[in-house]
């Protein structure tokens, strides 16, 4: 619609709404090893390149391979706070972490 009217579709669509908008990082655990120091020289990089909010599924172990059947058990959920707290460790609350557990 925008090329065809030859305007900007944020134009046709009633204008701006906010300046920025806030980006995070997808998958930012995705190919480090999930062990203590990995996660927090990750995460602390990660803040040093100016990432302030990010998203992942690693945090929690084998529900992409269980499919369908993939549930949290209390190990799992255990395991997953205590990668949380490692980034917590690392950089305070310097990195917004979001979780997608792909339900």
């Amino acid at each position: 619609m925008g090329k065809a009217l030859e305007r900007p579709l944020y134009r046709i669509l009633g204008g701006k709404t906010r300046e920025k908008v806030p980006v995070y990082f997808s998958g930012i655990y995705d190919q480090i090893e999930m062990n203590r120091g990995a996660v927090q020289d990750w995460s602390r990089q990660c803040v040093d390149e100016g990432w302030t909010a990010c998203k992942t599924a690693r945090f929690f172990r084998n529900l992409d391979s269980a499919g369908a059947e993939g549930y949290l058990s209390v190990a799992n959920m255990e395991e997953g706070a205590r990668r949380f707290e490692w980034v917590r460790e690392a950089v305070g609350n310097a990195l917004e972490v979001g979780l997608d557990l792909h339900c």
